[in-house]
C-alpha cells in the first residue's frame, strides 16, 4: 500500500481544519505497523483513506490488495442476529463458532440490537477477522474491551498477521500498544 501527498482539510462553519498534510508513506503487505500519535493529529483520518471509507482527499492511494477494518465504533447489521451478521463475510461455520468460543459469545442466535458495547465490538472484531484480506486496518481495537477480552483480540490479530495479512493499527492506550510491541514484533 503506499499513500503519496496524502492532504485533507475538514471544512465546517467557521473555519478550515488540515487534518493530513502531504503525508507519504508505504506499508508491507506484511507485517504489522502500529500509527501513535497525539489525539487529534489524524490517525483515524489516515486510517479511513486507507480502508476507502473516506474518498475526499488530495493525493493518491494504491493498494495492492483487499482491505478491512475493524472500526472504533461497531458497524453490524443490528436486526440480525450475531451468526448472521458473521455468515455475511464467511460460510465456515465451525470457524465462526470456535471465534465466538474463544471470545465467550454462546449467544449466536441473539440479536445484533440485544447485546452490550463490548460484545458487539468482538462480534465486529470476528467478522473482520473472518474476511481474508491482505490488509487488516484496526482503529483502536480494544478500546472497550475487558483486559481478558483484549488479550485474545491481540492474539487473532497476531494470528492475522501471521496468515499473511499486513496489520496497520492505532493503539491510544499505551499499556495495549507495549503488550502488543512487546509480544508480536
Amino acid at each position: 500500500m503506499k499513500l503519496t501527498h496524502i492532504s485533507k482539510t475538514y471544512h465546517n462553519k467557521h473555519n478550515d481544519v488540515l487534518a493530513l498534510d502531504d503525508i507519504n508513506l508505504t506499508f508491507n503487505n506484511h507485517g504489522m505497523t502500529f500509527i501513535v500519535g497525539a489525539s487529534g493529529c489524524g490517525k483515524t483520518t489516515l486510517l479511513n483513506i486507507m480502508a476507502g471509507n473516506d474518498t475526499a482527499f488530495e493525493g493518491s492511494l494504491e493498494i495492492d490488495g483487499k482491505v478491512e477494518c475493524i472500526h472504533q465504533d461497531t458497524i453490524l447489521m443490528e436486526n440480525l442476529s450475531v451468526y448472521d451478521n458473521l455468515k455475511l463475510v464467511s460460510d465456515n461455520e465451525k470457524q465462526i463458532d470456535e471465534l465466538l468460543t474463544r471470545f465467550r459469545l454462546p449467544h449466536k442466535h441473539q440479536k445484533v440490537k440485544k447485546l452490550s458495547g463490548g460484545e458487539k465490538q468482538r462480534i465486529q472484531v470476528i467478522r473482520s477477522l473472518l474476511t481474508k484480506v491482505q490488509y487488516l486496518i484496526c482503529d483502536e481495537p480494544t478500546a472497550s474491551l475487558d483486559n481478558k477480552n483484549r488479550q485474545v483480540v491481540l492474539e487473532l490479530i497476531k494470528e492475522a498477521k501471521d496468515a499473511g495479512s499486513a496489520v496497520i493499527g492505532i493503539f491510544h492506550d499505551v499499556e495495549a500498544r507495549e503488550i502488543v510491541m512487546d509480544r508480536y514484533i
